[in-house]
């Protein structure tokens, strides 16, 4: 995950430079689309979760235009495009480390890409539609009635749907430029696991049967769940036989460590947290019945391995972010109380139990 102080930092120059960079491609002439595109830049800078879920709009568009595809991504999100058999490149944009001299090397390194079409997969950030236009010649992006500045941006706007699914906003976006009508059923591309972490992985769960991954942390207090409702629940979830897997980042053990001190069965759950990083995430997923999380990057990565996931939404809608598989459920528990949510938490994982029993 992205470090508060490099956050605040892209903030800034997002803040301060992208109204800029606004206001120059405003007054852009628009182009028209290329009749022969041979190379496709996607700009996706942020968010494990949200680059996950533009992985299957990115496989049709290489599916369906065989152009080169290069993906620029940060540091924070590389391991979601690292490897994809449909990504033909990929290019680190670091803008981290305080310097704005960094930004400048990475404009220079973008232009060089010279692609046809350049689409910019962000649909609240300023300065992605600056890289948009140092990489490419037709701009492609979203216009978000949230942020009524973005219009007129790019030279193709594709309209953010807040009522849809992110995955299906993405496709949307991609789609754009072939419009194929004829695709079925969408489903996720999960990240390529580290098959050497296996040995790793196998030594930390210690030969343990019936696992269920569970993720309670969230950077964002508002959307948590509370540890009262998840130590209830993994509480049930011993009772019923299961051995529940706490998972986080080390910036997250504090928080594991005082939700195991609220359980009744603290020898029966197996506390991660700390101990695995994002590749690893990927390979344990393979070790779980289902998974149970709030709304994030972990619960997209569950979802993306086909796993039952139960997402948990605390501040944002799930008609944007529930975890997408046909074998997963939702719960906004904005629009209902903590007993309440609990008792449909309880619900969705007898679901699960019965088909893994």
């Amino acid at each position: 995950m992205i470090s508060k102080k490099r956050f605040l930092f892209k903030r800034i120059i997002d803040d301060t430079l992208g109204k800029v960079v606004f206001n120059l491609l405003k007054i852009r002439k628009k182009r028209e689309l290329p009749k022969k595109v041979n190379k496709i830049v996607i700009l996706k800078l942020s968010s494990i979760g949200d680059s996950l879920l533009s992985l299957p709009g990115i496989k049709y568009l290489k599916e369906f235009t065989n152009a080169k595809i290069v993906v620029v991504h940060s540091k924070d999100n590389e391991c979601i495009f690292k490897n994809q058999k449909f990504i033909d490149e990929t290019f680190l944009l670091d803008v981290s480390g305080d310097n704005p001299l960094n930004l400048i090397k990475a404009l220079l390194k973008l232009k060089d890409q010279k692609a046809e079409v350049s689409m910019d997969l962000s649909h609240t950030g300023n300065l992605s539609a600056l890289f948009s236009a140092f990489s490419g010649k037709f701009l492609i992006g979203f216009f978000n009635e949230e942020f009524p500045s973005r219009k007129g941006l790019y030279d193709l706007e594709i309209s953010l749907n807040k009522n849809k699914h992110m995955v299906l906003n993405y496709f949307n976006l991609t789609n754009s430029l072939y419009k194929n009508k004829n695709i079925q059923a969408i489903s996720l591309v999960r990240p390529l696991d580290e098959k050497t972490q296996k040995h790793k992985i196998e030594k930390l769960l210690n030969s343990k049967k019936n696992l269920v991954g569970i993720h309670s942390c969230h950077e964002i207090k508002e959307k948590s769940w509370g540890k009262e409702n998840f130590s209830k629940l993994i509480d049930y979830l011993v009772e019923r036989g299961k051995t529940p897997v706490l998972i986080g980042s080390l910036k997250e053990k504090e928080e594991v460590g005082k939700l195991v001190s609220l359980l009744k069965h603290k020898n029966k759950v197996l506390d991660l947290s700390g101990e695995l990083n994002i590749p690893e995430v990927f390979t344990i997923m393979n070790y779980f019945d289902f998974f149970i999380s709030n709304d994030g990057g972990i619960m997209h990565i569950a979802a993306s391995f086909n796993l039952p996931t139960l997402g948990i939404f605390s501040a944002e809608t799930p008609k944007k972010y529930a975890p997408f598989n046909a074998k997963s459920f939702a719960i906004d528990s904005r629009k209902i109380s903590k007993e309440e949510s609990f008792k449909t938490a309880k619900k969705v994982i007898d679901l699960f139990l019965n088909k893994h029993l």
